[in-house]
């Protein structure tokens, strides 16, 4: 889970702008990779790694896809609640209270 927090970590540094170097994205890409590698069926995993998708490519595919895998191990989390709401708002789609 350490290397899915770290490249959710790297990327978020590429998406604010603080560092846009081509090192960040690849320890970004690194980390995802190793990620993947020790923890390919922890939704937690899936769940950074839609974020690392989202803010290394904004790849909305693979931030859903990842997304959806999360959902199924960890059905109701609030994180990944907040993550397809957010991905809804960017859609265009906004979310209404009633």
């Amino acid at each position: 889970m350490a290397y899915s927090e770290l490249a959710r970590t790297h990327a978020l540094f590429h998406y604010l702008r603080w560092d846009l170097s081509e090192s960040r994205l690849k320890k970004a890409d690194k980390a995802a990779e190793k990620a993947l590698k020790f923890g390919p069926e922890l939704p937690e995993v899936h769940l950074a790694l839609g974020y690392y998708q989202l803010y290394a490519y904004r790849d909305q595919k693979q931030q859903r896809e990842h997304w959806d895998i999360a959902e199924k191990g960890l059905p109701n989390n609030v994180e990944i609640i907040k993550a397809k709401a957010y991905d809804l708002e960017t859609q265009g789609h906004h979310i209404v209270p009633q």
